[in-house]
């Protein structure tokens, strides 16, 4: 088969946050400075902050997220000053980091030294080379003996921007290897002429017989560094010019290569950044937004309403006493988000709970022997992977439009630690890692109970629901919802009654069950393949009211719930457990089979196909649900909480006229235009407002007498609601 070109993309994501203790622009005063930092790769900016004002101590907390254009050696932050009296920048230093060593910083925050910018210090030109490790048997040129040889093939590709040495540039390149007894072998390309940017193509092969001595027969050397440095050729200047050069750490990394690949360890599963791991970030941000939205922009935007300190690092408060408050206020804040992301299950889009799903089918197969892989396969994506980043960067992520200060930053950082940690209470060994911070001991310890790690596996099971019986035989039940509803008889005897009574129901990730009470044997187990529709009951069926049914084959179970909000998670939930069922209806009866008839149809033919579309049938699909009335109702209420300003605009137009022809767009028609508009706004919102306290009056008095707090649950619904509300009239 032919080599097929493969595009490999790359982001990158950035966070600037802070600089501590600058030096002053006068080393006899304390002038302060106008900071901005630059981020450039390899010397080219890409990115720029914004500037931090008289300040030794700036604060960015800026985030840059990018595709990775083309090949780097660096990444460097530049600090400069920015000094309006004299109309120039000042660099104040940088902080340069390896390409290689980005993954050793990823998803922490670290202080790193600022060092000096000289031409010294500049990256001068990139190199390209490749490396290759073969391991084979080779008989030694010096004794007669036999021993295992690791070989490295290095090939310097070619070389980019390379500096000028007046004002010429031959260069050559030097590869040179050293063994672990320090010995060094060196291998030298041939002379490009005239070129800054040479394209070499030479291999050099370095066997480990190379690095023994004569006297070292059998005794294993290995190769633990590679230099290539790049010279100017230079002959009538005696030296040559050194140019630049790449050191690259080789110390084991023969040994890994040739020894037999190991399993995943499914601890580690997906954490690092593979082709998956980023298909899935890019998959989760495209499917989920909205999900994310829903589930985690409350709690964010209560926690830049109160701004409540969170801070329980010792070392970073004036104050210690306020150490227990601030903790308090954070273990507030991070159990809303746990309690928010673990009771948002049903909510999660179809399509990604098929990838879920199909990503815990490969994990359990590969690990059989672990029972724990089925959720920390998943919990090491929806947590480490969306949630975490998600609350580190609100900005990032749409969450929030708000300047995000260091006393936020902060919280947000904290919470976003805890509750990655808390995506791992699934894992046989987060009960016995060490917390690497001291002060965050006392919070883990909060949450590291049996009701926290339930929520979580009940979460993640929902997510990646399995509908699969086959597969389904060898798990572990797990527990998602139980509760005291009525059911009406299904008549499975032939003179059976129909009547209705309360059953304790249970459903887990195996099927639904119903029993006489909690902890009875289940009078009924239905799986969850069975179950080919759960769609919600018409009223007039039984004159009853928050009922559903659950649709089998032949079968249908008609079950009342306590209350609306009691009906809608039993619905969503079930629904969301067998969304993938292959069986599944798209057509059903809203109405209930009663007297040799359909109520909804007419139809005589209780087996008849339904007559309405099923109401999750498209759950599968995706697509981006509007939602008209809910944006009309955040318009409404944006209007309404600034409509003080509307009057105001209305009653004195040339105050504001001034303000509104800064605007370049604005002529005289158009000024006219605007104030028609916001007066028809203004108008438009008022009797919108109008109806909804009408609405509200009216829901108030009826609720008031009774009418609509009528009892459910008992057998006769309307004898019970009549007597119920007799004697609430007689009492009054």
């Amino acid at each position: 088969m032919a080599d097929v070109p493969v595009r490999v993309e790359e982001r990158l994501k950035i966070k600037i946050g802070e600089a501590k203790q600058l030096q002053p622009r006068s080393n006899l005063s304390s002038v302060a400075r106008d900071v901005y930092c630059i981020l450039s790769l390899d010397q080219e900016e890409i990115y720029r902050t914004k500037t931090a004002e008289k300040t030794l101590n700036p604060f960015f907390g800026e985030e840059y997220q990018f595709e990775v254009p083309r090949d780097f050696r660096f990444i460097s932050i530049y600090l400069f000053d920015r000094d309006k009296h004299l109309k120039q920048n000042k660099v104040l230093g940088k902080v340069a980091i390896k390409r290689e060593e980005l993954s050793s910083y990823n998803n922490r925050d670290h202080w790193f030294a600022i060092k000096p910018v000289d031409a010294d210090s500049e990256v001068q030109g990139k190199v390209n080379i490749e490396l290759k490790f073969s391991s084979s048997h080779h008989k030694s040129k010096w004794v007669n003996c036999y021993s295992r040889n690791d070989r490295l093939s290095v090939q310097v590709v070619k070389c980019l921007d390379l500096t000028l040495k007046n004002g010429a540039c031959d260069p050559y390149a030097v590869a040179c290897v050293t063994y672990t007894n320090r010995k060094t072998v060196s291998k030298r390309t041939k002379v490009r002429k005239k070129t800054t940017c040479p394209q070499f193509d030479e291999i050099f092969i370095f066997d480990g017989y190379e690095g023994r001595d004569k006297d070292m027969c059998g005794e294993e050397v290995e190769i633990c560094e590679l230099n290539v440095s790049i010279w100017h050729d230079a002959p009538g200047m005696g030296d040559d010019v050194f140019l630049g050069e790449v050191r690259v750490q080789l110390s084991g990394i023969q040994q890994q290569n040739a020894a037999p690949r190991n399993a995943w360890d499914p601890t580690t599963i997906f954490r690092g950044n593979t082709l998956v791991s980023k298909m899935m970030d890019e998959a989760m941000r495209l499917i989920g937004l909205q999900y994310l939205h829903k589930t985690l922009r409350p709690t964010i935007e209560l926690i830049f309403s109160e701004r409540k300190p969170c801070e329980i690092d010792p070392t970073r408060v004036r104050d210690s006493n306020t150490v227990q408050t601030n903790l308090n206020n954070l273990k507030t804040y991070v159990l809303k988000v746990f309690k928010a992301i673990t009771q948002s299950a049903i909510h999660c889009p179809a399509l990604m709970c098929q990838i879920f799903y199909n990503l815990k089918e490969c994990a359990m197969k590969r690990f059989p022997e672990n029972k724990e892989v089925r959720y920390s396969v998943i919990s090491g994506f929806i947590f480490l992977r969306f949630f975490a980043p998600a609350i580190l960067g609100p900005r990032l992520f749409d969450l929030t439009n708000e300047q995000i200060d260091s006393q936020i930053n902060r919280t947000l950082t904290l919470i976003s630690k805890t509750i990655q940690s808390l995506g791992n209470l699934v894992s046989c060994r987060s009960s016995q890692q060490v917390c690497k911070e001291e002060y965050m001991e006392s919070l883990y310890k909060e949450f590291y109970t049996e009701t926290h790690v339930t929520a979580v596996r009940q979460f993640l099971e929902i997510i990646s629901a399995i509908s699969n019986p086959e597969n389904r035989d060898n798990d572990t039940p797990v527990t998602l919802k139980e509760g005291l509803m009525i059911k009406r008889a299904q008549g499975r005897k032939r003179f059976g009654r129909k009547n209705f009574k309360q059953r304790y129901f249970k459903l887990t990730t195996h099927n639904l069950s119903y029993a006489k009470s909690k902890g009875k044997e289940a009078l009924c187990q239905i799986p969850l393949s069975n179950i080919l529709a759960v769609e919600r009951l018409t009223e007039k069926s039984f004159k009853m009211k928050n009922m559903f049914q659950i649709v089998q084959d032949g079968r249908t179970l008609y079950v009342q719930a306590a209350n609306c909000v009691e009906e809608k998670e039993w619905v969503d939930l079930l629904t969301k457990m067998c969304q993938n069922n292959q069986n599944r209806l798209n057509q059903y009866h809203p109405s209930a089979f009663i007297n040799g008839r359909w109520s909804c149809c007419e139809s005589p033919n209780e087996l008849a196909p339904g007559c309405s579309k099923v109401s999750s049938n498209d759950s599968n699909n995706f697509h981006i649900t509007l939602d008209p009335e809910r944006e009309l109702q955040r318009i409404h209420s944006l209007i309404m909480s600034h409509m003080n300003q509307l009057e105001l605009i209305m009653c004195q137009p040339e105050a504001f006229m001034k303000d509104i022809l800064q605007f370049k767009t604005y002529g005289n028609h158009d000024v006219k235009q605007f104030f028609k508009v916001v007066s028809e706004l203004r108008d438009v919102a008022a009797k919108i407002d109008a109806k909804h306290k009408t609405y509200m009056r009216t829901l108030a008095r009826d609720t008031k007498y009774g009418s609509l707090a009528a009892p459910i649950g008992d057998d006769n619904y309307l004898l019970a609601s009549r007597m119920n509300l007799d004697s609430l009239l007689s009492r009054r």
